[in-house]
């Protein structure tokens, strides 16, 4: 899954019917659709961005495994940290797409966190 992330970050072509097989097979890891939101940047497709982001980001956080021994260990920072980090890939696509106000606010959000972080 990580070389084909690689690969499509790289900018070179992966086949939809692996990434497809990948997502039938194994919908609980979040790489998958980390994979998925890649594939959809490069085709320019932004719903299906945006959708496979919040899918990884959900997986991240609360993973379908153990979701009440994740949540007892899941604190403030680490979900600020996780927050920060979803924002600044949320930017970047917002970037990507041309929505530059829509960026902004992500990266000023994010500012914002760091900042509460930093003061408590």
């Amino acid at each position: 899954i990580y070389h084909m992330v690689e690969e499509l970050q790289a900018g070179r072509h992966v086949e939809r019917a692996d990434v497809e097989f990948l997502e039938n097979h194994f919908p609980h890891l979040p790489t998958v659709h980390y994979l998925q939101y890649q594939y959809a940047l490069e085709h320019r497709e932004y719903e299906a961005a945006l959708d496979y982001l919040h899918r990884y980001f959900d997986l991240c956080v609360f993973p379908p495994a153990k979701p009440s021994a994740h949540l007892q260990r899941n604190n403030r920072i680490v979900s600020s940290g996780i927050a920060s980090y979803a924002l600044l890939n949320l930017a970047a696509c917002e970037l990507l797409f041309n929505h530059l106000d829509n960026a902004e606010l992500c990266l000023q959000e994010t500012i914002r966190i760091a900042h509460q972080n930093s003061e408590d």
